[in-house]
């Protein structure tokens, strides 16, 4: 689920030509934008499925990309700021960094389902995916709990209102 920051779309909006272009990505590399996050007007981080994201801290002036190490496809992507930030994918994969994506660690959901989206309102955030699975956290993403949906269907989007009013959707 995309930050809604203007200023700092309107960066992306800018950018997105010349952005696969970037001098530190390999040519050779595919990059199928999936989600994005801007935790301030000036900081937007891009998330390609195929396991790495672009980021710029200059409202789109410059960009790079950074790696997570991981091969999993990539679906959702949430920063709480500009160092706390949370991918989600398939199989169950949800990293986590502390350092502004410079470095990702996978944290154990107790669950292989794919997950697909992400939402948060401060520091209490869900994540749905495949089989009615949601997760809830109310530690910014530290520990996760699975949260009974009523189905089994597949829920692909997922929005909170606040820390108590949300909604899933999916098929």
């Amino acid at each position: 689920m995309l930050n809604r920051r203007p200023l700092a779309w309107l960066a992306v909006l800018t950018a997105m030509p010349g952005l696969c272009l970037a001098a530190d990505t390999p040519k050779e590399r595919s990059c199928w934008l999936r989600d994005g996050s801007a935790p301030t007007n000036s900081t937007v981080y891009l998330l390609c499925e195929q396991g790495f994201l672009f980021t710029t801290a200059d409202s789109g002036a410059t960009w790079s990309s950074r790696e997570t190490g991981v091969n999993e496809r990539m679906r959702g992507l949430m920063f709480l700021d500009n160092n706390r930030g949370l991918i989600i994918g398939d199989h169950g994969l949800l990293l986590a960094t502390g350092n502004g994506g410079r470095r990702w660690q996978k944290v154990n959901v107790g669950t292989q389902e794919h997950l697909m989206d992400i939402a948060f309102v401060g520091e209490s955030g869900w994540v749905v995916g495949y089989q009615g699975v949601i997760l809830h956290t109310e530690d910014g993403g530290k520990t996760w709990k699975q949260q009974t949906s009523g189905t089994t269907q597949t829920l692909e989007s997922v929005f909170f209102l606040d820390k108590d009013h949300g909604l899933a959707a999916g098929w």
